[in-house]
């Protein structure tokens, strides 16, 4: 049981790298947007639109904001280390993965290599 809460407090402690990981797209302002901050917003956005549409699953819709997104940004930190071992994974798991996840995980594949994953 120990380890368990350790692994948990290890994962969210390498969920901060999310606040300075930087998306490929600006915000309004100008800025460039973190990862956490545009996670985050659709996350709000999901709850405001819930409202509106109570027939939708918002606590699956959360998750796709907010664990999809850290998930494809982990795969994508793999890469960095062991890209042979991230497309191993990919190629057992990518038609299963939700989409957002897999996005990020290939973000900096090349063209021809997320053509073959979107297929």
């Amino acid at each position: 049981m120990q380890q368990k809460i350790k692994n948990i407090i290890k994962f969210l402690n390498d969920l901060e790298a999310l606040k300075s990981e930087l998306r490929h797209s600006w915000m309004s302002s100008g800025r460039q947007e973190s990862v956490a901050e545009h996670s985050w917003r659709c996350a709000v956005m999901a709850l405001v639109l819930a409202l509106e549409f109570p027939e939708v699953n918002i606590i699956k819709v959360i998750k796709m904001c907010l664990i999809h997104k850290a998930a494809g940004w982990m795969l994508r930190e793999v890469c960095k280390i062991d890209q042979l071992a991230e497309e191993k994974f990919l190629l057992k798991y990518y038609q299963k993965m939700p989409r957002t996840m897999l996005r990020y995980a290939i973000e900096k594949f090349s063209k021809r290599q997320r053509s073959f994953y979107l297929k």
